[in-house]
C-alpha cells in the first residue's frame, strides 16, 4: 500500500513537472518571439533564417550609402545651381559691357566684379560633402577639383555603390560639367572676359555672351543629370525596401513564431498544469488521509 501511494505522489509530480515543462517552453517563444534560436532546433529553419538576416544586414548597409549618395547629389545640385546664377549674373555683365557707350572706367568696375564672381564660382566648386570629401572631384576626394587658376585637377570617373545585390549605380557628377569636356571651360571664359574688360577689348566682351551661354547652358545640363541620378537613386532605395520586406517575411516563416499557434499552445499547457496540478494535490489529500 505505501509503495502504491508512492508511485502516484511520484506520478503526480512527474505530469506537474512536464505540465511545467511544457509551458515553459511555450511562454519562451511567445516573450522572444523566436522558435528557432540555434542550428540544433531545426537546421534547415536556422539556415533559412540566418540567410535572411545576413541579406538585411547587406540591405541595411546598402540603404545608408543610398541615403549618403542623395546628401551628396543635393549638394552637388547646389554647387551646379549657384555656378550656374554666377554665369548668368557675367552675361549680364557682358551684355552691359558690350555697349559702347560703356567706358574704361565702367568696364573696371565691372572686371573688379567678374574677378569676385570668379573666386565665388570657385569656392562653390570646390565645395565639400558632408562626409568631408570634395563633391566634384570624382575618385580622388582628397583634394579640392580646381586649382586656384580654376584648372580642373579630379578625374572624369563617377562613384558607384551597390544599390542591389549585384547592381551598381553611378552617383556622382565630376568637375568636368565646367571644363571643355562639357563645351566651354568656365573658369577660364570668367578669366578671358575679366581680361577683355580690363584692356577694353569689345570683341572678347561680346563673345563673352556666347560663352556665358554656353556655360549655362550645360550647367543646366549638368544639373538635369543630377536630377536624374537622384531618382535612379529613390527607385533604388524603394527596391531596397520592398526587398527588405520580403527579407523579413522569409525570416518570419524560418524562426519566428506563429503568434497564434504559440498562444494556443501556450493556453493548452497552462490548462494541462493547471489539471496536474489539482490532481497531484488530490493526491496528497488522499495519502494524507490514508
Amino acid at each position: 500500500m505505501r509503495i502504491t501511494e508512492r508511485q502516484m505522489l511520484l506520478n503526480s509530480a512527474r505530469q506537474v513537472s512536464l505540465a511545467r515543462l511544457r509551458v515553459s517552453k511555450a511562454a519562451g517563444p511567445m516573450s522572444s518571439g523566436i522558435e528557432v534560436e540555434r542550428p540544433s532546433d531545426d537546421p534547415a529553419r536556422w539556415a533559412a533564417g540566418r540567410r535572411a538576416r545576413v541579406r538585411t544586414q547587406s540591405s541595411e548597409l546598402r540603404g545608408r550609402a543610398l541615403s549618403t549618395s542623395n546628401a551628396r547629389l543635393s549638394e552637388s545640385d547646389r554647387v551646379l545651381a549657384s555656378v550656374g546664377d554666377i554665369l548668368s549674373r557675367a552675361r549680364q555683365l557682358a551684355v552691359l559691357s558690350a555697349n559702347a557707350t560703356q567706358n574704361q572706367q565702367s568696364r573696371n568696375a565691372t572686371s573688379q566684379e567678374i574677378k569676385a564672381l570668379f573666386q565665388e564660382a570657385l569656392l562653390s566648386a570646390n565645395s565639400r560633402g558632408l562626409d568631408g570629401e570634395y563633391l566634384l572631384a570624382g575618385t580622388s576626394g582628397d583634394a579640392p577639383p580646381f586649382d586656384a587658376a580654376g584648372v580642373y585637377q579630379g578625374d572624369a570617373n563617377a562613384r558607384t555603390i551597390e544599390t542591389a545585390e549585384g547592381n551598381m549605380l553611378e552617383v556622382t557628377i565630376t568637375g568636368t560639367v565646367f571644363t571643355v569636356a562639357a563645351g566651354v571651360d568656365v573658369f577660364a571664359e570668367l578669366t578671358a572676359f575679366q581680361t577683355a574688360l580690363q584692356t577694353n577689348d569689345l570683341v572678347g566682351i561680346q563673345n563673352a555672351i556666347d560663352a556665358f551661354d554656353e556655360g549655362g547652358h550645360q550647367v543646366s545640363l549638368g544639373r538635369a543629370e543630377v536630377g536624374g541620378l537622384q531618382n535612379l537613386v529613390d527607385d533604388a532605395e524603394d527596391a531596397r525596401t520592398e526587398f527588405e520586406l520580403v527579407l523579413a517575411e522569409v525570416h518570419q516563416r524560418a524562426v519566428e513564431v506563429d503568434p497564434i499557434a504559440a498562444a494556443s499552445e501556450l493556453a493548452l499547457g497552462a490548462q494541462a498544469l493547471e489539471a496536474a496540478q489539482a490532481l497531484a494535490q488530490r493526491i496528497i489529500s488522499i495519502t494524507q488521509v490514508a
